[in-house]
């Protein structure tokens, strides 16, 4: 996924988790204990109490990196979150919910943890969301969400005319302090099918552009003089055209 993705957001992500994942599993393998979390501390714990109680079935040789890797995508690849009995959510592995296909337009949209009278969980239920027929394949949105570059990520796959795909545009401009603190209340810009010229964006741009004197009238006037639009045009104009040709190269 490193070479495919090299060039696009989509490779600092997965440099940042590659990274973040080694460090859990180096803490894991070196002091087997964190207090990030109780969940995480009970986690930490199974190594090398596991290799120590158990040698001939988790031997301390197999405990290593491609497998911690594999196991924990594997893991994070099919666990559905469920609401725990204090109302938080729990990732949990439902042997064979997890062989659901994904789809845009699927079946059944969530899972339910069903809780007898003294509130413990039993069943799950999934609630269906459109008719199926007897021995039709049922599909499930693992969320309602995820853009091609998540699907990828996290499930490996991606789906062509994805509705929630985005597209990254970033913005360079003068490095100047007060430019600079006002741009970082600005999250960063995603283009959408629902959204393709966000209101923040085009702020943005033109915060990249302007000057401290139009600034000021801007904040007087409550909007921005003609050249500042007209450059801000100019100036998202040519992000857009470097970003889809930068693009079109990696496709």
């Amino acid at each position: 996924m490193l070479t495919v993705s090299q060039g696009t957001p989509l490779y600092e992500r997965v440099v940042f988790e590659c990274d973040s994942l080694r460090q859990f599993y180096e803490q894991v393998r070196v002091c087997g204990w964190c207090c990030a979390c109780a969940f995480v501390t009970n986690m930490l714990q199974l190594f090398p109490a596991l290799s120590d109680a158990y040698p001939v079935h988790y031997p301390a040789e197999s405990c290593t990196w491609d497998v911690f890797l594999w196991l924990r995508c594997m893991f994070d690849s099919r666990a559905f979150h469920l609401k725990a009995k204090d109302g938080s959510l729990m990732p949990s592995l439902l042997p064979g919910a997890d062989m659901f296909n994904y789809s845009l337009r699927p079946h059944v949209v969530r899972a339910t943890t069903i809780r007898n009278e003294a509130g413990n969980a039993g069943d799950v239920e999934f609630a269906a969301a459109a008719a199926c027929s007897a021995g039709q394949q049922v599909f499930h949105m693992y969320s309602s969400d995820l853009s091609n570059a998540e699907l990828l990520l996290s499930y490996g796959f991606t789906m062509p005319d994805n509705e929630n795909d985005t597209v990254l545009v970033d913005i360079e401009a003068p490095e100047e302090a007060w430019r600079t603190r006002l741009l970082t209340f600005i999250p960063q810009h995603y283009l959408t099918r629902s959204m393709p010229l966000p209101p923040q964006l085009e702020h943005a741009v033109a915060l990249a552009c302007c000057t401290k004197l139009e600034l000021k009238s801007r904040l007087k006037d409550g909007v921005w003089a003609t050249p500042v639009q007209q450059r801000a045009r100019q100036l998202l104009l040519s992000l857009l055209q470097v970003r889809f040709m930068h693009l079109e190269m990696q496709a």
